[in-house]
Parts: structure tokens; sequence; C-alpha cells
């Protein structure tokens, strides 16, 4: 299974929960999808095709996430609607292999880092 992140609430974000899932034929556990729910487990809603690093912000007003991938990245998708429509965002011109994202604890801010590396980049 290819899950990069295990479930994540907040305690700030009442309710809501994103997790890695799938439905359907056993091949599907091997590349879960997100879902979200925003009434503590009881609903589930397909959120993001595939796995995804994700965080909760903004007290769950602002959902980040970026696909877990072993080739380079360029996009970070958003939703600030507890996940029911996403948005992409090319933070990069040149694509990064991706590492991690944190923000500050309590998921109250609007900040994220988002780390990763170029296998092409040489200077330091």
């Amino acid at each position: 299974m290819n899950v990069p992140m295990l479930p994540l609430s907040q305690p700030n974000a009442v309710g809501l929960i994103l997790a890695h899932g799938s439905m359907g034929d056993p091949e599907s556990v091997l590349s879960p999808d997100v879902y979200v729910s925003d009434d503590g487990g009881y609903t589930w809603l397909l959120a993001l095709r595939g796995p995804h690093h994700y965080a909760i912000l903004d007290s769950g007003g602002l959902l980040l996430a970026v696909e877990h991938s072993n080739s380079p990245v360029h996009q970070i998708k958003f939703s600030t609607d507890e996940g029911q429509c996403w948005h992409v965002y090319n933070f990069t011109s040149e694509p990064l292999h991706f590492s991690g994202m944190d923000s500050e604890p309590g998921s109250r801010s609007m900040n994220v880092s988002l780390w990763g590396f170029r296998t092409d980049y040489s200077k330091w």
C-alpha cells in the first residue's frame, strides 16, 4: 500500500479528517485516494485521486495537498471548502523532488513551508 501519510485531524478543525482509502477491487489499495470527512468520520467524500501529502491550515479553512510521486513536482493543490473543490497553484517554475511540508503547530496559520531537492542543481 502506497500511503505517504496517516489520517490527519487538528483540534482547531473540529470534525475535519483527511485520510487515505480505497473502494473497489483489491488493486485499488495499491494507490489509495484521499478522502475528507467534516463530521468526525461519519461520512466521507472522495477529495483527490491518488496518494498525497496533506495539511490542515487556518483552523480547517484551508486544506493543502501535494501529490505523492517519484517524479519532481511543481504544483500544490488547495481547498477552501473542506475538500469539495480543489485548485492548483504552481509554486515553482523548476520542479523539485518533494520531501515534506510543515506549518505552525495548532493549524491556525495560513502559512506552510515546503521543502525538497533538485537532482540537477549543483550549486550550494
